[in-house]
């Protein structure tokens, strides 16, 4: 039985990496801006070579979606890096290709799940590694994230507030958080005041999808409000100092 179960999973996987490996031959843009994209963070070095497991998953999620999402690696090298776990960090990005797939997603079996998120986790731990990072710093630096001090179905809102401000952005903020070896408090609360303030926008806008979204996360959109206008007015001066920080002002 388990032998029969093995050979269909081990299957299911190879024709997923096949169909993923057909539809990046067939667009080279997608490699191109994966590469583009990584070699910009501050963890990977200018043409070093891509994780096969990362890559693998970037693109069959593209391709379970049917179209092609700009800067769809970057939110993935960042979702690994913050979620509490390697199956919510998979689930996560499966969600931000949009909801059928992440509803796909919910109904894999349990081993299939697991095999993709080992794989990932070990991507994320051997870029750390190239780096000259020793074992206990990347498993430090893993286990803390700027998203452990919110409620955790504030992930995606969060992301959400700063994609309205590009990619370049978000790349920039990325590279003061992983650059830093000893996070600064303040800095962390700095950061997570300007996510609350882009959301707060978003919601306030009404976007219906956002809100229903959050709710059925167990977030209280009210809440949210309330707490990123006292936020907002607490670390003003601070956020400031962050644009200048990151060059954008």
């Amino acid at each position: 039985m388990n032998a029969e179960f093995n050979l269909v999973h081990d299957r299911d996987i190879l024709e997923t990496q096949f169909l993923a490996s057909n539809y990046v031959q067939q667009h080279s843009m997608l490699l191109a801006d994966i590469d583009r994209t990584f070699s910009s963070l501050w963890l990977f070095q200018a043409g070093q070579l891509l994780f096969h497991p990362l890559n693998n998953v970037v693109c069959a999620a593209i391709l379970h979606n049917n179209f092609y999402v700009q800067g769809l690696s970057l939110l993935t090298a960042v979702l690994l890096l913050t979620a509490d776990t390697e199956e919510q960090a998979l689930a996560l990005v499966l969600h931000y290709c949009g909801s059928r797939v992440f509803r796909d997603f919910q109904s894999f079996a349990e081993q299939t799940i697991k095999t993709y998120s080992i794989c990932i986790f070990k991507a994320v731990i051997r870029l750390f590694e190239d780096q000259g990072e020793p074992l206990h710093v990347i498993q430090e630096r893993l286990s803390q994230s700027v998203y452990h001090l919110v409620d955790c179905a504030l992930s995606g809102l969060i992301f959400t507030g700063f994609a309205k401000k590009g990619i370049k952005f978000s790349l920039r903020i990325l590279d003061v958080v992983m650059a830093s070896t000893n996070l600064d408090q303040t800095l962390l609360e700095v950061l997570i005041a300007y996510a609350y303030e882009s959301s707060c926008e978003i919601l306030e806008n009404g976007d219906e999808g956002v809100v229903q979204m959050m709710k059925q996360g167990g977030g209280d959109p009210a809440r949210i409000i309330q707490t990123a206008k006292r936020i907002k007015g607490k670390f003003t001066a601070e956020i400031n100092n962050l644009f200048v920080l990151l060059g954008m002002v």
